[in-house]
This record gives structure tokens, C-alpha cells and sequence, in this order.
């Protein structure tokens, strides 16, 4: 095989790992904020469920949440339950 042939599968290898590595980084980034934001939203529920004046119920609690969720997308969107 030739000097220019081994270049160029080096090149490329190389091309292809470190583009493999900088999604795994961004990916990795995406899912720490999507867990705190999970986290965020969990601790919020708990604390409406043990410290709001009226009992409200976790699943009118969450159905509301997922109505107003999706109305944030687009105005035609609906939850359908």
C-alpha cells in the first residue's frame, strides 16, 4: 500500500472518531439538562402535593402540566386523554 493510501484511511479513522466523540459529548450534555429539568418538575409536583392548601390529585396535577406543555407548541395541538 502506498504512503498516500495510509494517509487517507488515517484521515479518514481519525475523521470519523472525533466526530463520534463530540456527539457523545453533546448527547451526554442534552441528557444532564433533560434530567435536571425531569428532576425540577418532580420536586415541584411533591411540593404542591404536600404543601398546597387544597389536595389536588397527581394525575390532574400532571394532565394539567402535559396541556400546558403542548399548548407552548402550537395552537392547534390538544392533549387527548
Amino acid at each position: 500500500m502506498g504512503k498516500k493510501f495510509i494517509i487517507v484511511i488515517a484521515t479518514i479513522v481519525s475523521f470519523f472518531s472525533l466526530t463520534t466523540l463530540a456527539v457523545s459529548q453533546i448527547s451526554r450534555k442534552t441528557k444532564d439538562d433533560l434530567y435536571s429539568q425531569i428532576e425540577l418538575y418532580s420536586y415541584t409536583l411533591t411540593t404542591i402535593q404536600a404543601d398546597y392548601v387544597e389536595e389536588k390529585s397527581p394525575k390532574d396535577l400532571i394532565y394539567g402540566s402535559l396541556r400546558g406543555m403542548l399548548a407552548t407548541l402550537d395552537p392547534h395541538i390538544q392533549f387527548l386523554y
